[in-house]
């Protein structure tokens, strides 16, 4: 990848009520180096796509 800000998504798992919880972080990754890493974030969706 490029030297560009992105998010980075590091776990998926499916909620019982049919959504999904996402936990990743967001920085510059440069070849992986995940060094620049600018804290984390999570998100939960519902069924529909409702976060």
């Amino acid at each position: 990848m490029d030297d560009t800000l992105g998010h980075l998504v590091w776990t998926m798992k499916a909620t019982l009520d049919g959504g999904v919880v996402l936990v990743g972080s967001r920085g510059k990754y440069m070849k992986w180096d995940l060094s620049k890493c600018q804290g984390a974030w999570m998100k939960k969706f519902d069924a529909d796509g409702n976060i």
